[in-house]
Parts: C-alpha cells; sequence; structure tokens
C-alpha cells in the first residue's frame, strides 16, 4: 500500500521510488516464499509416492513368497499323495500275498492230506 508521501514535488519522486522498492522487495519475497511452499509440497508428494512404491514392491513380495510358498505345499502334498498310493499299493499286494499263501497252504494241505490217506489207506490190510 502506498502511504501519502512528501508535498514537495522533487521528493515525491524519491519517496514514490523508495515505496516502489519495498513493494517490489515484499512481493518477491512472497515469490519466494510460494516458491519454497511448492517445493516443500512437491517434496512431500515425492516421499508419499516413494512410500506408496515401497508398500507396493512389499505387497508384491508377499504376493510372490505366498505364491510359492502354494507351490512347494502343492508340490509336497502331490508328493504325499504319491506315497500313500505306494504304500497302498504295497499292502494290496502284501493282502495278496497273504490271501495267496493261506489259500496255497491250505491246498497243499489238502493235497498232502489226501496222499497221506491215500497211502494209509493203501497200506492197511482191507478187511470184509
Amino acid at each position: 500500500q502506498l502511504q501519502a508521501g512528501p508535498a514537495e514535488p522533487g521528493q515525491q519522486s524519491w519517496w514514490l521510488s523508495a515505496e516502489s522498492q519495498i513493494l517490489k522487495q515484499r512481493y518477491q519475497a512472497q515469490v519466494e516464499a510460494a516458491k519454497a511452499d511448492g517445493r516443500a509440497k512437491l517434496a512431500a508428494c515425492q516421499a508419499e509416492a516413494a512410500a506408496f512404491e515401497s508398500r507396493a514392491a512389499a505387497a508384491e513380495a508377499a504376493r510372490a513368497t505366498a505364491e510359492l510358498q502354494q507351490e512347494a505345499n502343492e508340490s509336497e502334498l502331490a508328493s504325499a499323495r504319491r506315497s500313500l498310493e505306494a504304500a497302498e499299493a504295497k499292502i494290496k499286494k502284501q493282502e495278496f500275498m497273504w490271501v495267496t499263501g493261506i489259500l496255497g497252504g491250505l491246498f497243499v494241505g489238502a493235497l498232502l492230506g489226501g496222499l497221506l490217506g491215500a497211502a494209509a489207506a493203501a497200506s492197511t490190510p482191507a478187511t470184509t
């Protein structure tokens, strides 16, 4: 704001020049303050963007880790299934061999019993 200056014309020119200089300096100070404020806001936005990018990278790393863990779990599950299937096949084979052994033993026993019975019948004299 300009204030009323000296009444004499020569002094008024000097006074207006000084007042103009003061206004120019105030304007320049406001411009510099606005620039500093803008730089501070820009730095804050950049820091926030960097923090966001960091969180995004951490989330992506966590997702990738979870994906790898899921793949490992699926692989372990498949391996466990194969082991279970192999164990079931082995048990069935052992059951088959056990049943076959029992039936074979019964057959051999019956055969031997029949042969021994026939031999005993042949060695005993017939009575009439």
